[in-house]
């Protein structure tokens, strides 16, 4: 039995341009019990952020994990670029033979996944907090 393992990598915080005020940063805590990954993401998954979570991905992936679970309940912005990261996730973790799993996505990113008409390309788990 794998005993689990978490850490958590936070993104440098920078002001939001023109505001003078500091934006949310994007966390990324993982939690490894054996075939399953979680990745908990929080903040802003945007042009500057998404390269951090896909990074972390890649290393998560090194182990080969059977499930990779992507909980998005606590994003509080999502784009095109978000869209863009969880393409290439999918096809990083389909290239192991895994499964993704987008947990409980925030209201911001499930708007997004269904404005563009993507909501089918994910497995999606909505948990009951």
């Amino acid at each position: 039995m794998s005993i689990p393992h978490v850490f958590s990598i936070p993104h440098i915080s920078h002001p939001a341009a023109g505001t003078g005020h500091r934006r949310p940063p994007l966390t990324v805590d993982i939690t490894d019990s054996g075939p399953v990954t979680v990745i908990k993401v929080g903040g802003e998954l945007d042009m500057s952020t998404t390269q951090l979570l896909t990074d972390r991905v890649e290393q998560v992936l090194q182990q080969r994990p059977l499930r990779l679970v992507l909980d998005l309940a606590n994003i509080t912005f999502f784009c095109a670029d978000g869209i863009r990261a969880l393409y290439r996730i999918h096809s990083a973790v389909g290239g192991i033979a895994g499964d993704l799993v987008l947990r409980d996505p925030s209201p911001c990113t499930t708007r997004v996944l269904a404005l563009t008409g993507t909501t089918h390309q994910f497995r999606i788990q909505v948990t009951s907090r």
